[in-house]
């Protein structure tokens, strides 16, 4: 197993859907999934299906936040590009300083 493979699921998923389902929330393809995972662009799409029927989710999406929520996966398994890293920073900070002015009673910009 690489740092990209999670521990075999504490919930409804099986392990080769888990792995499915994160390595899909990290961005790749289907086709990038199954030469990662040993199988068939089908195969990985079949464990993705699968995954989001097994957590009665409404897409892919829905079945990744309800996979966090149930504990099966931390949110630091995904890995997160260093500019989507930067702008959060930089967002985060305007945030602040439009929080600080609001509480001075200073008027904010968006």
């Amino acid at each position: 197993m690489d740092d990209t493979t999670p521990a075999p699921p504490s919930g409804p998923l099986t392990h080769h859907q888990a792995i499915v389902l994160l390595l899909y929330a990290q961005g790749l393809s289907l086709t990038e999934i199954g030469a990662r995972h040993g199988v068939t662009s089908e195969g990985a799409r079949h464990h993705l299906d699968n995954a989001r029927k097994a957590l009665g989710a409404a897409n892919h999406a829905h079945a990744y936040a309800l996979a966090l929520g149930l504990g099966i996966f931390e949110p630091s398994e995904v890995e997160v590009p260093e500019e989507l890293r930067a702008k959060r920073a930089d967002a985060l900070r305007q945030a602040e300083a439009m929080v600080g002015q609001a509480l001075k009673g200073e008027p904010t910009t968006d």
